[in-house]
């Protein structure tokens, strides 16, 4: 997973968003700067990629 650090500026706007996935799984989004429609749809795409790397089924086997 890449991890991107950098520095917060003062009043950068930020938005904290979690929904829960499935029984097991959530996911907490943040977003920091001006969030446009573009910014969305490569966040979109960029998800649809990594899909792959996920299993297909929640698995109780699985370490994570």
């Amino acid at each position: 997973m890449n991890k991107v650090i950098r520095e917060v500026k003062e009043q950068e706007p930020i938005e904290l968003l979690k929904w829960r996935l499935s029984r097991e799984c959530y996911v907490i989004l943040e977003l920091r700067g001006v969030v446009t429609q573009e910014a969305i749809e490569k966040l979109i795409q960029l998800l649809q990629l990594m899909k792959d790397c996920f299993p297909k089924e929640e698995a109780e086997h699985l370490p994570f």
